[in-house]
């Protein structure tokens, strides 16, 4: 809101018609947090989110309204949001039951990073990993010995 008041443009909202379909559709948001990120051409996705609000989410995000979506490995469960980049900020998850962090299983990161430049999207993708050093090495198996 600063910036905007400032002059600042966003950069993830090109036409005053975007601003209004996002505007529109921030309303019907039941999630309070992502209708105030809808509104600036921002959402998230994660098993938390209601199904009303995780299917506005893609829909915004296949149209083009949204071009930044932040999510969980629900990217990996059978979700179609096909990205030109995806950023992958960690290769681990908790583990309830072991009481501790878990690298993700080889499918998982392999889904993840499908995501990226999915025809006919794309012709190219870009799929960014943060890992720990001492994973990196399994990540590149994963990533070039399939």
């Amino acid at each position: 809101q600063t910036a905007m008041a400032f002059g600042y443009s966003n950069p993830f909202i090109k036409t005053k018609e975007q601003q209004e379909r996002l505007r529109e559709a921030s309303l019907s948001c039941s999630d309070k947090q992502l209708q105030s990120y809808v509104l600036y051409g921002v959402g998230y996705h994660n098993g938390a989110l209601g199904l009303k609000d995780r299917n506005l989410v893609e829909s915004l995000f296949l149209n083009g309204d949204i071009q930044i979506v932040c999510t969980t490995n629900t990217l990996a469960h059978g979700i179609n949001l096909p990205a030109h980049t995806v950023v992958i900020k960690s290769t681990q998850q908790y583990n309830k039951e072991k009481g501790s962090y878990v690298e993700y299983d080889r499918a998982t990161v392999l889904q993840m990073c499908g995501r990226a430049g999915r025809p006919p999207f794309d012709d190219t993708g870009l799929v960014v990993i943060m890992t720990r050093r001492e994973t990196v090495s399994d990540i590149l198996t994963i990533l070039f010995m399939t």
